[in-house]
């Protein structure tokens, strides 16, 4: 496939591709965030009553346990998702990237069906790459009928055929 450079004299800023960001849609996670916003305010408000009270026990792990599970669902929301920036492939799981990945070096990339969107990329040193697209939460986007043309158009974005 031949891709097109920009000439030597453009803008540095036109050059960079956007960040794009790829994940299915996320109206699944709509209750994952409401939970979670209801299970910390819930917490917060039982450990806000405790302090008053100048109790302990069981109200003050209850309080803690309703935000700790309040946090634990809008992580879940977050979910997975795989970025495209500045010349790079990453996968974040919540809010902490796992692995980063040249994009100038991948070769090949795969995508497996099921209830979590992987990504295999095969790089030019021959290493087998595994990255997590998205959660079970986004699975129902996969059932689409354009899921399949979705998944070739994020194989393109993540070998670099898309944005240059």
């Amino acid at each position: 496939m031949d891709q097109q450079h920009p000439p030597d004299d453009a803008d540095p800023a036109e050059q960079t591709p956007p960040k794009q960001i790829l994940r299915g849609g996320g109206l699944v996670s709509a209750p994952f965030i409401l939970v979670g916003l209801v299970l910390v305010a819930i917490g917060s408000l039982n450990l806000a009553w405790t302090f008053d009270q100048s109790t302990t026990g069981s109200a003050l792990g209850l309080g803690i346990g309703f935000g700790a599970a309040g946090a634990l669902a809008l992580i879940a929301a977050r979910g997975c998702r795989v970025i495209t920036a500045d010349g790079t492939v990453r996968d974040q799981v919540a809010f902490v990237t796992v692995r980063r990945v040249d994009q100038g070096s991948v070769v090949k990339v795969r995508t497996r069906s099921g209830p979590w969107r992987v990504f295999e990329i095969e790089s030019a040193s021959g290493d087998h790459i595994v990255l997590l697209g998205c959660g079970p939460q986004h699975f129902p986007a996969t059932l689409m009928p354009d899921a399949a043309q979705r998944d070739l158009s994020r194989i393109d974005t993540i070998s670099g055929f898309v944005g240059t």
